[in-house]
């Protein structure tokens, strides 16, 4: 959650913006080489999940989706929603998912519930919607749960780009039917 920080230089300062990103992404990579060579970050270890113990951290992959979506974007309605998508759909949908699932499933080797993931796709939904438009915001509330539930791996790096994806897709499809 609190990758939503990185949304303030975006007001404050925009033109460091891409910058702020790049050198988070640095200081990220030299971390987890750090870790990998140790074997240990000792004031990060309390944070890590067992499966990241062995891979990639999440604090990594996430500024790794933020590179990325900066990479292929400069919109800053897309780069927010992102960040906002990232930050946070996943953990209130792991939030909501611990506290109160009841209906759970393993899918694709992950355990999901129900109503975490409801939780996600409403607080995807209610991210979306006002910044992209209903169609726009529906689309990329879906995509979010497919996202969740099907990918294999982390889904900090492909959660930024939920909202880049689906606002791709509506303009493709408007241009394809309306042949504009």
């Amino acid at each position: 959650m609190l990758s939503v920080l990185f949304i303030v230089p975006l007001f404050v300062r925009p033109e460091i913006f891409n910058e702020l990103i790049y050198a988070s992404l640095s200081i990220g990579l030299r971390l987890e080489i750090v870790r990998f060579y140790t074997g240990s970050l000792i004031m990060f270890d309390e944070l890590l999940r067992d499966y990241e113990r062995k891979n990639v951290a999440g604090y990594f992959n996430l500024v790794l989706g933020f590179t990325l979506l900066v990479s292929f974007t400069s919109n800053s309605v897309l780069i927010i929603s992102g960040i906002l998508i990232a930050a946070l759909s996943d953990a209130i949908g792991a939030i909501v998912g611990t506290l109160y699932g009841s209906r759970v499933r393993t899918i694709n080797g992950k355990r999901r519930s129900l109503e975490g993931t409801l939780a996600g796709f409403l607080t995807s939904l209610a991210i979306l919607v006002p910044l992209l438009g209903p169609i726009t915001g529906l689309i990329g509330a879906v995509l979010y749960v497919l996202n969740d539930l099907f990918r294999p791996g982390d889904d900090n790096i492909s959660n930024p780009l939920v909202p880049l994806v689906a606002w791709n897709l509506v303009n493709f499809s408007r241009r394809i039917l309306l042949g504009a």
